[in-house]
């Protein structure tokens, strides 16, 4: 995909970890000599909100076994920093519906090259606007959604049509502990979006955000090279 859009000198594809794919990727930035794509280890937790943040979009890819109900976390945690996303997804998954029908982005075939490419190229023609939208609602849908705030109601929900309509205390230490886990959980996903956001205000321009970028790059250098 990289060498498909080499002649797009704005764009630079980052891809952070440890996976399999990565030798090979790192064959073909040298063998092809891709000046667009960059590679980065595995990121320090306190590093991840920042260096996703550092980004104009984000891109989610998936197997096309993965089940039509599957949400990877990354997912929930590219909505959590206001990214738009585009997904290479099954079209009829639950993650697809969310991005069509919230408007987070664009939904292509699991292992299409040329989807993704014209999804960033498409991506690459929208407007600082359009792009805060996006980023705008994917943070709205990570908080109304994907808090564990809103599945404690669900699940409660789902239990109280299970049960008798008396509570038992059984009912009620569950109902207890599901709260303190919502408690905990969204103080994380709050935080997590906050420091997103926070760094996107204050580093709102590209070259401030390609300079952060340089500073991750850095940074981890830095931090695996004293391993």
């Amino acid at each position: 995909m990289a060498e498909s859009l080499q002649d797009h000198k704005r764009l630079i594809l980052v891809c952070i970890g440890e996976g399999v794919l990565k030798e090979p990727m790192s064959e073909a930035i040298r063998n092809k000599k891709l000046e667009n794509l960059l590679l980065l280890p595995f990121q320090p937790r306190e590093l991840v909100p920042l260096a996703q943040s550092s980004a104009d979009m984000m891109i989610l890819t998936s197997s096309p076994a993965m089940g039509l109900s599957s949400v990877p976390s990354k997912f929930i945690t590219y909505l959590a920093v206001g990214k738009p996303v585009i997904c290479a997804v099954d079209g009829e998954s639950d993650i697809a519906r969310v991005v069509r029908n919230n408007g987070l982005g664009y939904v292509v075939r699991p292992g299409s090259v040329s989807g993704l490419s014209e999804a960033i190229k498409k991506a690459m023609s929208l407007s600082e606007d359009e792009r805060s939208g996006m980023g705008s609602r994917s943070r709205q849908v990570a908080t109304s959604v994907y808090s564990m705030d809103s599945a404690f109601m669900r699940i409660s929900s789902l239990i109280e049509k299970t049960v008798n309509n008396s509570a038992t205390e059984d009912l009620d230490w569950l109902a207890g502990k599901m709260r303190e886990v919502a408690s905990t959980a969204d103080k994380e996903l709050s935080s997590l979006g906050e420091k997103g956001e926070a760094f996107g205000r204050s580093h709102y321009s590209k070259s401030q955000r390609v300079k952060h970028l340089a500073g991750v790059v850095t940074s981890s250098a830095a931090h695996y090279g004293n391993k």
